[in-house]
């Protein structure tokens, strides 16, 4: 965490959606979420500005894709968490 580029995307590594999600701009920052440090739980992640994000799920059966949807959200910000 002290040798990332800030801000950044601190998230679970597990995990659904925003939850969990912020972001940081300096590794106490990190360390003030990620308490016992990011070990496995967590991931400090390039936040990538821009106020677009479009978001893909694919249906997979046995490695062969069925389908995919797509949507894109545009945000009043070039630096966002979701939710």
């Amino acid at each position: 965490a002290e040798d990332a580029e800030y801000p950044c995307i601190l998230k679970q590594a597990y995990g659904e959606f925003g939850k969990e999600c912020c972001i940081v701009s300096c590794a106490d920052e990190v360390f003030k979420v990620a308490l016992h440090g990011l070990g496995s739980r967590w991931v400090l992640q390039e936040l990538v500005r821009g106020c677009f994000e479009v978001s893909t799920t694919v249906l997979v059966d046995k490695g062969n894709i069925l389908d995919e949807i797509s949507i894109c959200y545009q945000y009043d910000s070039d630096a966002y968490v979701w939710p």
